[in-house]
């Protein structure tokens, strides 16, 4: 799928496995230079007390309670193969920030759009550690930061410096701003992560930084405005090891080799102002039956598109008419409240499936 704002005219398009023949319009291109480097994801089991707080976060991201205190053609596409750690819980990829470039992996997250790093003056951080006396260009500043997250939060101070991603100088921004992180609750990052790179747009930023995906695009940086993820799954593969191939994150254009057939550009609602990459819904059909979905506010039903989060959310009437119609699934209970479960045979087991109420 791809998305597109109005505003920045870019495009985001994120997969599972290969696209097969979805119908658009494909932008022409020729690759000018290609680098490489890689994401990773969270242990795939959820502790049964983070089940309430990842419902809980999801249900303030989306349900409007989030917080926040002449045209150059682009020259660059960067290509970061991804490493799937853990089944599908989290993708995280390699940065450059300050001077000597030191890299750090973060998280990439389509539903946020702040930048931050973990302090090694921050006792609570779980992860690896940013030491920011390191680097010669880095600017501290007296400015609060700070942002909830829905299994934790984080706290600390606004700093700018130089950020990179890939080996072209291109994608590189001299003064971003982001949080250098000296306080976490909920421990929202595990092991060798050392912070987060939100990708939605800067009217979501709790910062009020420009993002830095947008920074890129302000300055042309980019071959193509386009932003794009293929991710790979291992859900349900047993002999899958903690550390996988996890498919490829690309800025300036796609790979044509993952997909046949052309690309549909969807235009993001309310591009004038956008926050999150959302998408509307007109209908949901389980083994062909069309299924009520969102009521009265058919024609304001959207879907925000966040690679940060393995669940799947949405009002408790339109999951529960979805979950009607499969046999077998069940309303959660204890633990599990707001949320639903279903036998699978494949799986051998009571699989979780998530509701927001």
């Amino acid at each position: 799928m791809f998305f597109r704002t109005l505003s920045a005219a870019l495009w985001l398009l994120v997969s599972t496995r290969l696209i097969n023949e979805t119908k658009a319009h494909v932008l022409s291109r020729s690759y000018k230079s290609i680098s490489s480097t890689s994401l990773v994801r969270r242990d795939k089991s959820h502790p049964t007390f983070d089940f309430a707080a990842e419902r809980k976060g999801l249900q303030e991201k989306y349900g409007g309670r989030h917080q926040s205190n002449s045209h150059q053609a682009r020259q660059n596409i960067i290509q970061e193969d991804m490493v799937n750690q853990n089944m599908d819980v989290m993708y995280y990829a390699t940065v450059e920030v300050g001077t000597p470039p030191q890299s750090y992996a973060v998280i990439l997250d389509t539903g946020s759009s702040d930048m931050w790093l973990q302090s090694i003056e921050c006792a609570p951080c779980t992860g690896k550690k940013i030491d920011p006396t390191i680097s010669s260009t880095l600017q501290q500043s007296s400015s609060p930061f700070s942002i909830a997250y829905g299994i934790g939060s984080v706290k600390g101070t606004l700093v700018n410096d130089v950020v990179s991603i890939g080996s072209s100088s291109g994608f590189t921004i001299q003064n971003q701003v982001w949080g250098l992180v000296n306080y976490t609750l909920g421990t929202p990052v595990p092991g060798d992560i050392t912070g987060l790179m939100g990708l939605g747009f800067k009217s979501l930023a709790a910062s009020h930084a420009t993002p830095f995906w947008e920074a890129l695009v302000s300055d042309n940086k980019w071959h193509d405005p386009v932003m794009s993820f293929w991710m790979t799954r291992y859900n349900n593969v047993s002999t899958a090891s903690a550390a996988e191939f996890g498919g490829e994150f690309i800025l300036g254009g796609t790979n044509e080799a993952l997909y046949t057939g052309d690309i549909e550009f969807i235009a993001l609602p309310y591009a004038s102002n956008p926050t999150f990459w959302a998408i509307p819904i007109h209908s949901i059909t389980v083994n062909g039956n069309e299924i009520s979905t969102v009521g009265s506010n058919e024609s304001n039903a959207l879907a925000a598109i966040d690679t940060a989060t393995s669940l799947i959310g949405g009002p408790a009437s339109t999951v529960g008419n979805l979950y009607a119609a499969i046999p077998g699934a069940q309303r959660g209970e204890g633990v599990l409240d707001g949320f639903w479960t279903f036998l699978d045979s494949k799986f051998w087991g009571a699989r979780m499936v998530d509701v927001i109420r």
